[in-house]
């Protein structure tokens, strides 16, 4: 079990497995229904619950990190910042606007200078700590993934969904923009299928890279 673990293609066949059984769901189950994607049902509960995991996993692996704890801060700060996002921090923020965190919402002049402060400046420190890991760790995720190492596979599995599922939640709203119409229900649901089931997949490839991570650490030790 601890071989197939630590394959670098586990992350990779675990989320396509995931959005699969997702898609079996939303589709068979729930028969098409938009209601699978809500936070009461299993989408929104299966997301809340493995951000819980994530981060019990995170404390958990503590001793991993005695000599990075820099790193384990900002792993901790950006995964309850990755649920504040998913609960809907953005809209607490402010009661002039639909969203704190949009160009729209600092350029206009009716929004109160108090809530653009406190919405910039929890910007500015997930920019910073996102650019800190980003530059202390791409060199390492580069080698680590040409030479098939299942942690950086992991990891880039990781990145690569937070883009994917990105890109899903813009393309509805930029097709309609670019065309005037809206996408066919079939498109629709597979493209919320990749946004939010897509979405899911991050708390969980957190988790099997904080488990890898472990093994590794257990193993040099």
């Amino acid at each position: 079990m601890k071989k197939h673990f630590l394959n670098p293609l586990f992350a990779p066949f675990a989320t396509v497995l995931f959005l699969i059984l997702s898609a079996f769901l939303s589709i068979v189950v729930f028969d098409g229904s938009m209601a699978f994607f809500e936070d009461n049902h299993f989408c929104g509960i299966t997301t809340y619950t493995l951000y819980g995991l994530a981060i019990l996993t995170l404390i958990s692996c503590a001793k991993d990190f005695k000599n990075k704890k820099k790193d384990f801060i900002v792993f901790f700060f950006l995964l309850i910042a990755a649920v504040l996002r998913e609960m809907g921090v953005q809209h607490w923020l402010t009661k002039t606007d639909t969203t704190a965190f949009k160009l729209r919402f600092f350029t206009n002049p009716n929004n109160p200078i108090s809530e653009k402060i406190i919405s910039a400046s929890i910007l500015l420190i997930v920019i910073f700590s996102v650019s800190y890991l980003i530059i202390k760790y791409t060199p390492k995720i580069w080698r680590g993934f040409w030479h098939k190492k299942a942690l950086y596979w992991t990891v880039c599995s990781l990145c690569a969904m937070g883009v994917l599922s990105k890109f899903a939640d813009r393309l509805p709203g930029n097709y309609r923009k670019s065309t005037g119409e809206e996408l066919e229900s079939g498109i629709a649901l597979f493209v919320k299928i990749i946004e939010e089931c897509g979405e899911a997949t991050l708390p969980m490839l957190a988790i099997i890279a904080l488990m890898q991570f472990h093994l590794i650490k257990k193993k040099t030790n």
